[in-house]
């Protein structure tokens, strides 16, 4: 079967998940948290890529003249 989740995205789901668990267990719904129970997903390492100065200017410039029109 075809891996249909990115690791961040099933890391990430797995902590919303632990953080609704823990409010009901502080609501006293569940008496503990049984996402402890199991291992939780590694969080991969991320390359970001961040616009240069030059495109940043163009970018500015063409939002102020889309204005325009």
């Amino acid at each position: 079967m075809a891996n249909l989740l990115a690791l961040n995205s099933k890391y990430s789901y797995f902590n919303k998940l632990i953080a609704a668990l823990n409010q009901a267990v502080k609501e006293q719904i569940i008496p503990s948290n049984p996402a402890y129970m199991v291992e939780p997903f590694p969080q991969d390492e991320t390359q970001r890529e961040f616009l240069t100065l030059d495109e940043l200017t163009n970018f500015h410039e063409y939002t102020l003249h889309s204005r325009d029109t």
